[in-house]
């Protein structure tokens, strides 16, 4: 799974709106990395290169194994903050 570092986001004067960039129909939720390191996942800065977006400084995997019940627990904790509208 990847995503992005909301603080390296800020660092960098961005927000989920720069995630989102390019990308209609798309939301962007969040996981707290506390709750992660509690599911045995790992978050390790990632940045893509090349950078083709300004976010991508910010760009993380979350590695750990994620069996159906982890996905579960995953997806109950994950908060919607931005775009197409919070999932019902």
């Amino acid at each position: 799974m990847s995503g992005y570092h909301d603080g390296l986001l800020a660092d960098a004067a961005l927000g989920p709106s720069d995630v989102l960039a390019g990308h209609d129909g798309f939301f962007v939720s969040a996981l707290e990395v506390a709750f992660l390191l509690s599911e045995h996942q790992t978050v390790v800065l990632a940045p893509i290169d090349p950078q083709l977006q300004p976010c991508d400084v910010a760009h993380v995997h979350v590695d750990g194994p994620k069996n159906s019940s982890r996905r579960k627990r995953l997806s109950k904790q994950a908060r919607w903050v931005q775009g197409l509208g919070p999932p019902t």
